[in-house]
């Protein structure tokens, strides 16, 4: 079994910002597999299959930068091992609307992926990074991550989160994780 969690944060006022583009892609995998995800203590959840792979999809109810408790009570839950879990996450260092899959490595400065490493006590677990730019001039990067898309950049975006589902889904596929 697989566990494909997004970060995010919760509440209506993150509801569109860049630091949510985990929980988008989430949101689009789930219509993708025709599965609804159900509000749990941890986030919402929606238990789905690609091929013969079972998969826990989770948008967690934590915020970005505490997201490792949660995540680490969905694997107890289910069972699931680190190397079968796969983050998506926002990445400031990545161009904007590009990817990149990382098998494993240290946080990059990611306070959320930090939480993850800390509480599973490893850094072997898949990353989906969706790029979201670097903030403009002197902007605050904690501001520049709570800040939503123009409607300039969500074209773009829109593509790029399709993007991350379906490389999402070739890696259970592949099973390479």
């Amino acid at each position: 079994m697989f566990l494909v969690a997004g970060l995010g944060n919760p509440g209506q006022e993150y509801f569109d910002t860049r630091h949510n583009v985990g929980h988008v892609v989430i949101d689009h995998m789930a219509s993708l597999l025709q599965v609804k995800l159900q509000k749990t203590p941890s986030g919402k959840i929606a238990e789905a299959k690609i091929g013969d792979r079972k998969i826990i999809l989770a948008k967690l109810a934590s915020f970005v930068n505490t997201s490792g408790p949660a995540v680490k009570e969905i694997m107890r839950k289910y069972r699931v091992l680190p190397d079968k879990f796969i983050v998506i996450h926002d990445d400031l260092d990545l161009g904007f609307a590009k990817l990149r899959v990382r098998q494993d490595g240290s946080s990059g400065g990611h306070r959320g992926i930090g939480s993850l490493i800390t509480t599973l006590a490893t850094d072997k677990f898949c990353r989906v990074k969706v790029g979201i730019g670097r903030p403009p001039g002197r902007m605050d990067p904690a501001d520049f991550v709570l800040s939503p898309f123009t409607s300039k950049e969500w074209p773009e975006m829109e593509v790029a989160i399709a993007e991350a589902a379906e490389a999402t889904i070739a890696i259970i596929n592949k099973e390479t994780v």
